[in-house]
């Protein structure tokens, strides 16, 4: 029990860890703002940032946080595998949160183990969609375009150069909080079977 317990919290620092590096990509930021956008406390957030700072990726001023150039390489390599697509607009989904995994679909079977990764971090649920020939699958399911033309709608009004065999992860939940772990961790699992370890 103490062990899966400590690979849950393992894994939502790692997790906390890769949102807080791409909000830092947008610009510099005090630890306050940090702790406020991503929802997390500040004693939290100063162990991450320092945790970054001694692998020189983020320097740390009066102004703020930002990244070095060691920390914007590694956001350009990062997102050669998994990026956010931010937040998705659903009705009957609260606080969807989206992320796309690079060139991935071959690596998904239908989509339960990433959902069930994202709910294992608060998530209350998520979608697997494949990109493929223009289209949006539910994999080894049925066409989304064709049949959801709203989901459709709301997926392309969000997520934007998408390639054949790109997959997006849309999580849900409570909280938005739950909903960012929960889209993150599971796109951490898909990246992890195409054989793309994400390492900060």
């Amino acid at each position: 029990m103490e062990e899966g317990l400590e690979s849950l919290s393992k894994m939502a620092e790692d997790v906390d860890t890769l949102r807080v590096i791409f909000m830092l990509e947008n610009g510099r930021f005090g630890r306050k703002s940090i702790s406020k956008k991503l929802f997390l406390g500040e004693g939290y957030v100063r162990k991450i940032l320092t945790k970054l700072e001694q692998k020189r990726l983020i320097k740390r001023s009066k102004k703020g946080t930002e990244l070095t150039k060691k920390g914007i390489a590694l956001i350009d390599e990062i997102k050669k595998t998994i990026y956010p697509a931010g937040a998705i607009a659903m009705q009957e989904y609260e606080n969807m949160y989206g992320v796309v995994v690079k060139k991935a679909s071959d690596k998904v079977d239908k989509g339960l183990e990433e959902r069930d990764e994202a709910i294992r971090l608060g998530a209350k649920g998520a979608m697997i969609i494949t990109y493929e020939d223009n289209k949006f699958w539910f994999p080894s399911i049925e066409c989304i375009t064709d049949k959801y033309p709203e989901i459709d709608r709301a997926f392309r009004s969000c997520v934007k150069s998408l390639e054949d065999g790109d997959v997006i992860i849309a999580a849900w939940g409570d909280r938005k909080l739950d909903a960012e772990r929960g889209a993150f961790a599971a796109g951490i699992l898909l990246a992890s079977k195409s054989g793309k370890k994400i390492k900060i």
